[in-house]
């Protein structure tokens, strides 16, 4: 291990760990490996610009993992009954103070090796069909990374209620990336080397975080360019466009769907999955990939 323990832990969502610096749950924001409803790097700026708060209520799955991480840390401890499962606190790097981890806990072998032990829920199977998440994956290897370990291992309670271990190798490349991405980031900000508010995105996110930022309203008149005026038009009416042609063929592979839950091509290739939605019901998303036409394609967060 080459991480420093801070003598005291940071409190995750504090205004003092905002400013501390880089922390595991917002490399994935840095990285762009989040879905984009849970955060931007325009949101993120902000928030460290101090012009918006520094974080926002916990949702109903941040407040169940709190409340069942002790109980996924003690199944994973005794699974292991000769590891130690350690509570830790708030590490920085060797190299660079700004780069944080607070693992959820430490690993401790009678070898004298050390592991990360990050918990998570697993709400919907789906989200975890190609096994850990890439924006948790970010989170882990920025963990180790910090910490100075090779090896995490990801306890997880399913959506069906059973526990299950997955490991994580260390990889040195993805932790330089990483590293790269979050040192430009915070050089970005007001108060760093390089000032530069990043460009404005399409993110569910930033669109929340820019109507956040200006919640009242007063009278007048604002000029802004005639291309920002025709790009603003054209995008509405193609949404309008697109939204029903998406409503039509959602409801179209729904339909041959039936009962079933993936759709795919005559070659194998899936191209959609039905899951399940909070409150009842089901909803179609589309996989990753390139459209299979050469018309433009349109990417889907899901059709209710």
């Amino acid at each position: 291990m080459h991480g420093k323990l801070l003598e005291r832990t940071l409190e995750p969502g504090s205004l003092e760990w905002l400013r501390a610096g880089v922390s595991a749950s917002r490399i994935p924001i840095i990285m762009g490996t989040v879905p984009p409803s849970w955060g931007s790097k325009w949101e993120l700026w902000h928030r460290y610009a101090g012009n918006l708060p520094v974080s926002t209520p916990a949702t109903d799955a941040q407040a169940r993992g709190h409340f069942l991480e002790p109980a996924i840390a003690d199944w994973w401890g005794a699974q292991h009954p000769l590891v130690r499962v350690e509570h830790t606190g708030t590490w920085v790097h060797p190299e660079d103070s700004r780069f944080l981890a607070s693992p959820d806990r430490l690993l401790a072998y009678t070898s004298g090796d050390v592991e990360v032990l990050e918990i998570k829920t697993a709400a919907r199977p789906d989200d975890w069909a190609d096994g850990l998440p890439p924006y948790y994956v970010d989170q882990t290897q920025w963990q180790m990374g910090v910490l100075g370990v090779p090896r995490a291992r990801v306890a997880v309670l399913t959506a069906y209620l059973e526990f299950d271990s997955l490991t994580v190798e260390f990889d040195p490349q993805r932790w330089s990336e990483m590293a790269h991405g979050a040192t430009e980031f915070l050089d970005s900000l007001p108060d760093g080397k390089s000032p530069k508010m990043p460009p404005i995105d399409g993110s569910e996110a930033t669109w929340a975080a820019v109507k956040k930022m200006h919640p009242k309203i007063t009278d007048g008149d604002v000029e802004i360019p005639a291309e920002l005026a025709a790009s603003w038009y054209e995008a509405r009416d193609m949404a309008d466009y697109w939204d029903e042609r998406k409503r039509r063929f959602a409801g179209e592979v729904v339909d041959r769907l039936g009962p079933f839950r993936n759709a795919v091509t005559p070659d194998g290739h899936k191209v959609g999955r039905r899951q399940g939605v909070r409150g009842g019901g089901t909803t179609l998303v589309a996989t990753a990939g390139k459209s299979l036409s050469s018309k433009p394609a349109v990417q889907s967060g899901g059709v209710k």
